[in-house]
């Protein structure tokens, strides 16, 4: 998913480099990239756990049917394990939208301030 990392490079860059009208104009584009990963970031979250239980059945099966001999902990560790390979780098999504919430709110700030900046010129007359 390229357009995660080019949102959030867009954003970080606009903390700089751009006036009140391109964050103005780009807060929209941003707060919509922001839901969208939000929401699939708990969509996975919620196929993780599903996974997982589902993985735990499987190996407590296997212990009830004799087939292996391990512990409770260690079925737990499996289960966890097994889901982490399936959805460890889809995990990290919800820490990407942590980041967008944080551009927004910095890009709103900045906004705000540039604001502030442009009343106070025009009100010294500049």
């Amino acid at each position: 998913m390229e357009w995660i990392q080019e949102l959030l490079d867009k954003s970080q860059q606009m903390l700089f480099l751009w006036d009140i009208k391109d964050i103005q104009n780009f807060l929209p584009e941003l707060i919509v990239g922001f839901e969208k990963l939000d929401y699939e970031a708990a969509k996975i979250e919620n196929d993780y756990d599903l996974y997982r239980i589902e993985r735990y059945e499987h190996w407590k099966k296997k212990k009830k049917a004799w087939e292996i001999n391990r512990t409770e902990k260690e079925i737990e560790i499996e289960s966890k394990k097994d889901a982490l390979k399936e959805f460890g780098d889809r995990l990290l999504w919800k820490k990407v939208a942590q980041h967008y919430k944080l551009n927004i709110d910095q890009l709103s700030q900045r906004k705000i301030d540039l604001q502030v900046e442009n009343k106070n010129m025009r009100e010294a007359g500049l």
